[in-house]
This record gives C-alpha cells, structure tokens and sequence, in this order.
C-alpha cells in the first residue's frame, strides 16, 4: 500500500534511484535579481445608461417637520463619528498593539520584499534550498479566499516594522519584523530538510515548541524532503501575529517512493521573546492546484 503525506492524502510514485535534476518551471523573481512589478489592475463601472444622467427636479418640495433636516444631520455626523473612532482603533491596534508596537516605538517598512528576502539568505543553512526568491502574486488578492485557518479580514499589510530592540555588543539593535519573519521561513524549509536527512534538530528552534508546526515536522519522520524552490510572497499581520504566504516546491522520498509538491502554504508567526517562530501552516486549497491523492 503506498505511503501518504501528513499533510494530504497523496499517492507516492515509485522513485527513480536518485532524484530528479529538475523541478517544474515556476515563475518567480530570484532574490537579488529585478522585481518583477504586479500588474495594474483598473475597476471601470458598468455603464448604466441614462441612469447615470442627473434631471433637475422641478417639482415641489415635500414639507417637511420642522428641524428635522437638523435631526438628520445630527444622525449622520454622530454616525460618522462612530465609523472614524472605529477605523481610528482598528488602526491603532494593527499599528501599536501586539508585536512591539505597544511601547510607541516604530520602525519603517522596507519597500522592497526582494531585499528584505536577500538580506535574509544566510537562513539557508548549508544551502539545503536550490533557489529561493520573490513572488508578488502570492498575496491576499488571489489566495485570500481560500485561507481556512484565518480570517483575511483582519490581516493588513505591515505599518510598523518595529519588533524588539536588543543589545548587540554594546550597541543598541532595532528587529525588524519582515526581516526576521521572512528569515524564519527561510530557516524552516532548509532546517526540515536537514532534520529529515540526520543533520540535526536546527529546525524545532524555528517552531513554537507544542504547536501544529511542531506535530507537522514530526509527522514526516522517516521522509527525505528535497526543497528545490521557495517562493516567498506578501507578509501581513493582525496586530498580534505575522502571516508570511509561500510557496516551498519540494520532493519527499520514502521507502523508495516519491512526490512532489508545490502548493501555497501560509505561515503563522507569533513572538517569542525578541523574535518570531511559527506556530501554524496551512497548505492552502488553490481551485488550480493538482492534488493526486
């Protein structure tokens, strides 16, 4: 009976003696290499006509109760008041609360996904990934939808970078939370595969020590994963977690046999201490992915 992966049920195919040279062509910006910009998507309305045509109205106002114009317009400042304290504490808690953001302390976001990736490859320990890099179009716009484990509506783009500061030699030293989640990613996908192949437990100091990223880890004992690609896409939080989405292509091997993947996963990341470790991963259902299981 063939083995399957953790993660889903998939029918392993019988293994070549050695694995492939090559993986499928994926589309992606190599770290370091020229951003590949998104497209620029315009929304024009659908025409409705005359519809769309103002009348002047001649006829005769309705009368109305005395001040209830000024009742209205009461209603709709209060109502309008109401919305912008709201907007103003959704923004305050994405922006202050949670990550490190709650002692007033900011930091800029860079910018550039690709540089933060490439400021962040010394991660790929002993070079257990081929290649990793850069990917616009893994974001909420196109995956969004078919995130489970989340609630998308809650999650924004990161506004203040600012994680924790810490003591490096004498000298003060501001974390940043792109650079250390991206780089936590990174590290994972090279530390698994070199836990997998006897080369050390590297990888459970990048997962929250009791969480499902931990059972997941365990739950490929006995497999080989070959990471030929990592694609890393858009980072986001919800003011206490950061979620990284990513797209790891890999072969695992067992017992002779063997299957390649390459779905989008979605990383969770909470802090611990001064930094961040994963604490969930959710292979992500694409209406386009092949599942072979």
């Amino acid at each position: 009976m063939a083995a399957v992966l953790p993660f889903r049920a998939m029918t392993l195919a019988t293994a070549p003696a050695t694995a492939p040279a090559t993986a499928p062509a994926l589309a992606f910006a190599v770290a370091g290499a020229a951003e590949a910009q998104p497209p620029v998507v315009v929304s024009i309305p659908k025409s409705n006509g005359n519809k769309n045509t103002i009348t002047p109205n001649t006829n005769t106002p309705n009368k109305k109760r005395p001040g209830s114009s000024l009742l209205n317009t009461r209603a709709k400042r209060i109502a309008a008041i109401v919305v912008a304290a709201l907007l103003l504490g959704e923004l305050f808690f994405l922006t202050y609360n949670g990550l490190g953001g709650a002692s007033g302390k900011t930091a800029a976001v860079n910018p550039s996904p690709a540089a933060v990736i490439s400021s962040q490859l010394s991660h790929n320990r002993n070079g257990q990934i081929g290649e990793v890099g850069y990917d616009y179009a893994l974001n909420l716009t196109n995956v969004g939808p078919y995130i489970k484990t989340v609630d998308t509506k809650k999650l924004a783009p990161l506004s203040n970078n600012y994680l924790a500061e810490i003591d490096n030699n004498g000298t003060k030293q501001v974390v940043l939370i792109d650079e250390t989640a991206v780089g936590r990613v990174i590290a994972f996908n090279a530390d698994w595969s070199a836990y997998l192949a006897g080369n050390g437990r590297a990888v459970f100091d990048d997962v929250k020590a009791g969480s499902r990223a931990e059972q997941l880890v365990k739950a490929y004992d006995g497999y080989q994963i070959l990471v030929f690609r990592l694609a890393i896409g858009q980072t986001y939080t919800d003011g206490k977690n950061v979620y990284i989405l990513a797209q790891p292509q890999y072969t695992a091997m067992k017992d002779g046999r063997w299957a390649t993947v390459d779905d989008v996963f979605l990383y969770t990341l909470v802090r611990q201490e001064n930094t961040l470790v994963i604490s969930e991963i959710e292979q992500i259902k694409l209406p386009a992915s092949k599942d072979t299981g």
